[in-house]
């Protein structure tokens, strides 16, 4: 249940925060991952695989985006790629069946961190991500979640 109030509030601040965003590559990719996110939601399980497959597209894209726009400093590149590619080792490893928990567990806590380091030091530098990184950070804090979950044995997601 944490897990679903976690996707709606961040799926809803990336959707209204997409007025904000001056740059068009980085709409699609906020917009493209609100949906994934709500379809992570629906009650078919066909359209919860869908919106698995439109998140790890937006993986995709988010690593485009970062080494295609040239005016990033390196520290934003690395920031952002980092949560992107820690989030997708993640997911690689939650449904590739792998026994590995820790993994899951530390890149979310590892993404969550990432997440709240850029809202303390520089949120307006990242004005036009703001609302993708919101998600992935929100993921990022389910895996954690589920992680400890799982280790522990309760039911805290």
């Amino acid at each position: 249940m944490i897990s679903h109030v976690l996707l709606i509030v961040s799926a809803l601040f990336a959707l209204f925060h997409l007025l904000k965003i001056d740059d068009k590559f980085a709409k699609v990719i906020t917009a493209i991952i609100a949906i994934s996110a709500g379809a992570n939601l629906a009650p078919s399980a066909l359209i919860q695989q869908d919106g698995f497959y439109l998140f790890g597209l937006t993986h995709l894209l988010i690593f485009f985006y970062v080494f295609h726009n040239e005016e990033f400093e390196l520290k934003k590149r690395v920031i952002i790629f980092g949560m992107a590619l820690i989030q997708t080792v993640a997911i690689l490893f939650m449904f590739g069946g792998w026994m590995h928990i820790e993994i899951p567990l530390i890149a979310g806590i590892i993404t969550f961190l990432l997440f709240t380091y850029t809202l303390i030091t520089d949120i307006k530098g990242y004005k036009n991500e703001l609302g993708f990184l919101a998600i992935l950070g929100a993921f990022g804090l389910i895996n954690f979640l589920v992680g400890i979950s799982m280790v522990f044995g309760l039911t805290i997601y």
